[in-house]
């Protein structure tokens, strides 16, 4: 099985370091043949070439400043994982820093601090990204990159014409944020502690079965996209995303359930080994319950699916 590491992009990327934009669209292949400012560059004419369905229209000729950092991932990795690691779809308008930005912020992997192997987003005078690299370090409060599309100038050179590495303060104003491809050794995986279940939504119809679910073994391994902060978190899983209870996960500093104290009896169907009962049972005021999730569709939407006194119950507005 392929194991997607930072380490195999940042390896390739210094080793293209030097790289001359060409004037016209010859000796592509070569580090220093007919440089120029012409826009052509193998990266662009790799994709253009081999990956036609990449990008929605061909890119050799334009800025390829994204271009570069797509190619990285696709040669790392090819076509296919490139693009999940990248967050983008088939035909994307990722060869531009906006669009790119955009696909990393609807996968929830949009930050604003970097670490290792981070596609770094530099912006111009109006706050919208122009320019991007590879973040092949983090330290002493400098970000060290490796760009396309730019010189070996201090500061952020858009439309530059070669492969260089580049140095910044953390922090610093141009940079506009910080994409987090979805590699393997990502701080942010976890695994399942048992065999479970993961969900569509971040909730169960225990009674219905209505929310589609996929099933996992122990030690499945995961990417945490994010915490919910009520016992659940949004992951990803083979490309796809789904909701998973925080108690399955290995990963430390998760939300837990929240529990609440009955201030009124209360009336609650069982449910036990995946039915419903159907004579409600009372629960006592002063019961702990500890609300699972929310019930969102169907006969019982509204309804909180809880344990109380080790047993499940669907209750109605546990508030």
């Amino acid at each position: 099985m392929s194991e997607f590491f930072r380490d195999k992009v940042i390896s390739l990327a210094l080793r293209e370091r030097g790289y001359l934009e060409k004037a016209s669209n010859s000796e592509l292949g070569s580090k220093t043949a007919n440089p120029g400012f012409g826009n052509y560059n193998k990266y662009a004419d790799y994709i253009d070439k081999n990956c036609p369905d990449f990008y929605n229209t061909p890119k050799n000729g334009f800025d390829w400043c994204d271009v570069f950092v797509d190619w990285l991932f696709i040669k790392s990795f090819g076509e296919e994982n490139a693009r999940r690691l990248l967050c983008q779809p088939k035909k994307s308008g990722g060869a531009g820093c906006y669009y790119s930005v955009l696909y990393y912020k609807a996968r929830g992997r949009y930050f604003s601090t970097p670490k290792k192997g981070d596609q770094i987003f530099f912006m111009d005078s109006s706050g919208e990204p122009c320019h991007t690299g590879i973040v092949i370090e983090v330290n002493n409060g400098i970000v060290r990159t490796v760009e396309g599309n730019t010189t070996s100038a201090p500061g952020v050179v858009a439309n530059g014409g070669c492969v260089a590495e580049k140095a910044y303060a953390v922090g610093s104003s141009f940079i506009h944020g910080y994409g987090r491809p979805l590699y393997d050794d990502c701080d942010d995986c976890c695994v399942t502690k048992r065999a479970c279940r993961l969900y569509d939504k971040a909730y169960k119809d225990v009674a219905s079965g209505a929310v589609p679910s996929v099933a996992v073994p122990k030690g499945t391994k995961l990417r945490l996209l994010w915490d919910d902060g009520w016992g659940w978190s949004k992951v990803e899983y083979l490309g796809e995303s789904y909701f998973v209870m925080n108690f399955l996960l290995s990963a430390h500093g998760l939300s837990a359930f929240h529990k609440i104290r009955l201030t009124t009896n209360r009336r609650a169907r069982l449910v036990s080994g995946g039915k419903l009962g159907k004579v409600p049972r009372k629960l006592p005021a002063g019961t702990e319950v500890k609300i699972i999730c929310t019930i969102l569709s169907g006969r019982f939407s509204g309804y909180k699916y809880v344990k109380a006194k080790g047993k499940a119950y669907y209750l109605k507005s546990a508030k």
